[in-house]
Parts: C-alpha cells; sequence; structure tokens
C-alpha cells in the first residue's frame, strides 16, 4: 500500500497537467503512454510486494485445500530422540503418522510392519476410508510374528513302520498318522516322505502322576465314537486309551484284552486319576476299557452313547460290569 500511496499522487499530477495545460496531439500521446507506464510499474511493484509477503500466490489457494508435499513434512511429527539413560521406556503405541499426499491406509500400514485392518481398527476408520491429507494417525505397537518352523520329513525306508519310526523320533505311531493322514496300520511304501513333528512340542509328554493321562483324555471329550477308530474324526474304547498312552511316550496296543495286561493290577479301593478300568459287557471276558478320572468317575467311548464322555463307576450299569484295573507307569 506504500508504494500506492507514492504513485498515485505522480498519476493524478499527469492528468491534471494534461487537462490544465493543453498540448498538441504529439503532448497528449506522449502524457497517455506515461499514464500507462506507471500503472504498469505501481502493478508490479505492488504483486511483488504480495509475493515477498506471502510466497507463491498461485500457490496459496491449492494448499489450502489440498496441502503440499513441503507443508506435509513440516508438519510431520520428527523421529523421536533416543531417551537417555534412566528416562524410562518410551511407549511405541503412542506413535503417530500425519496423512501426506498419495498415502493410503495399506501402504502407510506395510511401512510400519501392520495390517491395513488393525490400522483402520486403531484410528476407528473403515478399511476403504479415503484419508485427508493432515490426518494425524495413531500407530498402535506391531506384535511380532513368531516364526513357523520349517516341516521336517522323513523317507521310508525298506522294513520301516510307523510304530518304529515314531519311536526311533521321540513321538507316537498316531501323531504320525494324523499328521499324514494315513491309517495307523497302513503299509508304507519305500521312498514315501512322511511329516516329522518339529520343535518345541514334537516329542511325547511327560506321564507324571496320571493327572496328565486325565487331562490328555478329557480332550477328546464329545469325539463320536467309531469302531476300530484312534483319531478325532472318531475312536473305540481301547483307540482312545491306546491313543492316549501312546500320545505320553506309552506303547499300548489297540485291545482292550490287550491293555488288560499291561501295567499292575490296583484294587478298586485305591484307584487312582489315569488308572486304566475295565469292563465285562458282553459276558464272554474283558470287552470295554477306560480311564479313571477321579471321584468314583471314568472317561470312555461309549457305543451306546455314540461319544467319548464321562460316567459314574459307583452305581448303574458300570457298577455292575466292573471287572478291575491296571495301572500303568
Amino acid at each position: 500500500m506504500a508504494v500506492g500511496i507514492c504513485i498515485c499522487p505522480i498519476t493524478f499530477g499527469c492528468e491534471k497537467r494534461s487537462r490544465a495545460s493543453p498540448v498538441g496531439a504529439k503532448g497528449l500521446t506522449l502524457t497517455r503512454k506515461t499514464l500507462v507506464l506507471t500503472t504498469a510499474v505501481f502493478f508490479a511493484l505492488l504483486l511483488s510486494a504480495a509475493f515477498l509477503a506471502h510466497g507463491d500466490p498461485t500457490r496459496v489457494a491449492g494448499e489450502q485445500w489440498f496441502g503440499s508435499e513441503e507443508a506435509a513434512e513440516q508438519s510431520a511429527p520428527a523421529d523421536p530422540e533416543p531417551a537417555a539413560d534412566g528416562g524410562g521406556p518410551t511407549d511405541e503405541a503412542e506413535a503417530t503418522y500425519v496423512v501426506r499426499p498419495g498415502d493410503t491406509l495399506s501402504g502407510i500400514a506395510r511401512s510400519h510392519g501392520l495390517g491395513a485392518r488393525a490400522l483402520a481398527e486403531e484410528n476407528g476408520l473403515r478399511i476403504d476410508s479415503l484419508l485427508r491429507i493432515g490426518l494425524e494417525l495413531t500407530i498402535p505397537k506391531a506384535t511380532p510374528t513368531p516364526e513357523k518352523p520349517e516341516p521336517q520329513f522323513y523317507v521310508v525306508r525298506k522294513g520301516d513302520s510307523l510304530w518304529r519310526i515314531a519311536r526311533r523320533y521321540g513321538t507316537t505311531a498316531p501323531v504320525l498318522a494324523e499328521m499324514n493322514g494315513i491309517r495307523m496300520n497302513a503299509i508304507l511304501p519305500v521312498g514315501v516322505r512322511l511329516q516329522m513333528p518339529s520343535g518345541e512340542g514334537g516329542g511325547p509328554a511327560a506321564h507324571g502322576d496320571g493327572s496328565s493321562l486325565v487331562e490328555t483324555a478329557l480332550k477328546y471329550r464329545g469325539v463320536r465314537y467309531r469302531w476300530g477308530g484312534m483319531t478325532t474324526r472318531g475312536m473305540d474304547c481301547s483307540g482312545l486309551v491306546a491313543r492316549v498312552l501312546n500320545l505320553h511316550g506309552i506303547e499300548a496296543p489297540h485291545n482292550s484284552r490287550a491293555l488288560y495286561k499291561i501295567g499292575k493290577s490296583v484294587s478298586r479301593a485305591h484307584l487312582q486319576p489315569g488308572d486304566l478300568v475295565f469292563f465285562n459287557t458282553t459276558g464272554r471276558g474283558i470287552s470295554h476299557v477306560g480311564i479313571y478320572i477321579g471321584e468314583s468317575k471314568f472317561i470312555h467311548a461309549s457305543s451306546k452313547r455314540g461319544r467319548v464322555r464321562a460316567d459314574t463307576l459307583t452305581e448303574g450299569y458300570y457298577d455292575r460290569k466292573y471287572v478291575g484295573a491296571r495301572r500303568v507307569e
């Protein structure tokens, strides 16, 4: 505005002089040129003053609505300096990010090692939300994903059996059969690759005092009854008992009469959790087996009820059919 005040008197003075002192055609033309030149200089100086005061005026309107990469960079928080010793741990969950031109939710999440859905939920957004430039997003603390162990394989050799391979690698035949989708009594062709358990938990569980057997057996409650079965798709009474024992490193036959020959005899008054209990349900000797779980109850695969369940020993049908018990150590 200071420039305008200085120039305007000159302009008006020229006009006043031209009216007060008439001149010829040539003088009038010169006066008009002076007026045009003076006006042009005035606007040039005014534009220069606006540029010096506000920067490039052609960018102002656009940046108010859409922002600019330079403005976003200036508004983005600087990287936090590492805390000095004794300053306490920094909370990574409080990290923030300011949206810049061209940013997408998935791109921001990927750059911070996150999933787009986790980032959206943390900030109350939809997965397909459009991000406004300058929006401040909270970056949740990334949860490290444990590395998945690489599967291990064994190539079947001549003379191998599922039981022999399982024993050699510290696991059980039922585990190998289930992992590889084969039957327990399947004949293994030479050269076939079997997947083996890897990492912690691949070996047999410890037997302990019998409570571990009960804990494992109870995991199969509700599995349907299937004659001759020994998997989670279905199992019979001896299949349940043999599977539990095998998972705890005890090689056991899939037959109730054969199971009655292992371990040592236990009186009914001294039953402990984990003991095997046997019944004569056909009138022709041992025909049913289960695992004692305490409080006068046992778990077994019931053909009548059609599933693995717990029943009482002290009354009713199984009280009358009870034969004896064995403790496997």
